[in-house]
């Protein structure tokens, strides 16, 4: 059972990285000095050798993102999620900033660092705006290309003769001569990072148990997965994506189509009674029959769904970007504005266990009905949530719900008559970017899927741990076959139930721990397996 309590067990209410005191958290990069010092970036601290900085100690940001080291001098680079790129002076055992990247970094951060063979020119690959070179730590310069000059970098290399090999996802790899920027595309398909050899991979992660990752060249046409499902008698996992459709498949494997269906999935649901599945789509809502292999548009509902619930009684809640329409039987209850609704553009529901639907817009959260019958709004100005824009909802068996929103972590709502609004509001964690859906229980873990994060899960253990070099942005979760399935958007990840125990351990005690934002899936494979 998963209440708040648990939560704060699991860690989510302790100090974060970012204050002075000892945590486990995530590496996010690593490196070797001349001297055969390790330096390892983790959230909240730089370690090189036996010596770990904090902000406390002089680190200029909380978040290293990136290291590397110069083959010419030995000097240390580190980049950061926000501050930029700074020399590591070690005799004096402080950071001094290089020329400051301005917008390029506050936008998408510093994603990866590398230095030519000859050691006079740094490569620094940004979130959101390409490549930067800086040359003998001088000003840097953009890279000018559509691409390596634009996108969002997956990971640098250096490679003999001065270039550097240039991980871009969806977008390929590249190899740019750094003093003379010229740039040759390596090759085609999704690439995001580069193997001990320095050849192009999707994936570069450890693996739990010692096992290489597999990658699945199956039957999944699209990388970007949005929703996923299961049906009522748990032999069938179904697959949402934002370009193609929705997937049925038994084995995990073999994907098969299901006909009939438009792109822009959203939101996928199974009935009350298990004999449907219903699928929202950006062009209104669908019906899959059970055994048929074709679906069907839901009449009256053409509009843009963005969430689905089913109630205990078998009623379809379906949330649109005008308000939410209610139907159970022959009836329909239009629940909007009108009604209270702090906003029309709805993001998520959930019922809880009195029948209530919970109801979270752009504008705040929505409670209505009951036992008692009643409707109340929850938001910031009444004291409820750290942000009115409301992603994801689902309902804690202890009572009450967990609430994730847009960028501003999740919290837990607990009845409380005793107070004005009946609702008792309390911090779960903080600063997560929550994807619409994004609170998933599976066994006795929540799983907080987020944009920048990727998933989180809350063990009542006590151990709370990131999803390692899967993408970042971690959009759904289900559990089918005895396997955990995450949907993300560059793949489909299928690992053991047990695997963030694993992996866990091996960021806490294995330096050679590559960053979520160094790796990736490919957009058409089925994605890895770990055991």
């Amino acid at each position: 059972m998963i209440t708040a309590a648990t939560l704060a067990l699991a860690g989510l209410l302790a100090p974060g990285p970012w204050t002075c005191a000892p945590v486990e958290s995530p590496v996010r990069a690593n490196a070797s000095l001349p001297d055969g010092r390790p330096v390892v970036a983790q959230d909240g601290r730089l370690s090189i050798g036996e010596r770990a900085f904090t902000v406390c100690d002089g680190l200029p940001g909380a978040f290293p993102t990136a290291v590397a080291v110069s083959p010419r001098d030995g000097a240390l680079y580190v980049g950061f999620r926000r501050e930029g790129v700074f020399r590591f002076e070690p005799e004096q055992g402080r950071f001094t900033a290089l020329p400051e990247l301005g917008r390029d970094v506050a936008v998408g951060g510093v994603r990866a660092l590398a230095v030519s063979d000859d050691g006079h020119v740094l490569a620094v690959g940004t979130g959101q705006h390409g490549v930067f070179t800086y040359e003998d730590d001088g000003a840097p310069r953009q890279v000018a290309h559509a691409v390596v000059g634009r996108q969002s970098v997956f990971a640098l290399r250096s490679a003999p003769g001065g270039h550097f090999d240039v991980a871009m996802g969806p977008y390929g790899a590249f190899t740019l001569t750094g003093r003379a920027g010229k740039l040759t595309r390596r090759v085609r398909g999704f690439v995001g990072c580069f193997d001990a050899a320095g050849a192009p991979a999707v994936y570069c992660g450890p693996v739990s148990g010692g096992r290489a990752p597999a990658i699945d060249p199956g039957a999944l046409p699209s990388g970007h997965v949005s929703a996923l499902a299961t049906s009522a008698s748990g032999d069938t996992l179904f697959v949402g994506t934002f370009d193609a459709g929705v997937f049925a498949t038994r084995d995990g494997r073999q994907y098969t189509p299901v006909a009939e269906v438009p792109p822009f999935i959203n939101a996928l649901a199974i009935s009350a009674s298990g004999d449907a599945l219903f699928i929202g789509t950006a062009r209104g809502l669908y019906r899959l029959a059970a055994g048929a292999s074709a679906a069907e548009a839901v009449p009256g509902l053409s509009v843009h769904v963005t969430a689905l619930a089913v109630g205990p009684s078998g009623a379809v809640a379906v949330g649109t970007n005008h308000g939410v329409q209610v139907f159970t039987g022959g009836a329909v209850q239009v629940v909007g504005e009108d009604a209270g609704l702090p906003g029309r553009q709805v993001w998520a529901l959930a019922y809880d266990a009195t029948g209530g639907l919970f109801i979270g817009t752009a504008d705040g959260l929505f409670h209505a009905g009951g036992v008692d019958g009643t409707s109340e709004r929850l938001t910031q100005a009444t004291g409820h949530l750290p942000h009115d824009w409301v992603t994801a909802i689902t309902p804690d068996p202890a009572g009450g719900v967990f609430v994730g929103t847009y960028d501003a972590g999740v919290v837990h709502l607990a009845p409380a008559p005793a107070t004005p609004s009946g609702w008792q509001s309390e911090t779960v964690t903080e600063d997560a970017w929550v994807n619409p859906g994004g609170l998933v229980p599976v066994g006795a873990s929540l799983l907080v899927l987020s944009l920048g994060g990727g998933a989180g899960p809350l063990h009542p253990a006590g151990v709370r741990s990131v999803l390692p070099a899967a993408l970042d942005d971690a959009t759904a979760a289900v559990a089918f076959g005895g396997r955990l399935f995450i949907g993300t958007r560059g793949g489909l990840v299928d690992a053991s139930l047990d695997w963030y125990r694993h992996a866990h351990a091996e960021i806490s005690t294995s330096p050679s721990f590559v960053s979520p934002r160094d790796a990736s899936l490919p957009p058409r494979a089925l994605g890895l397996r770990l055991e």
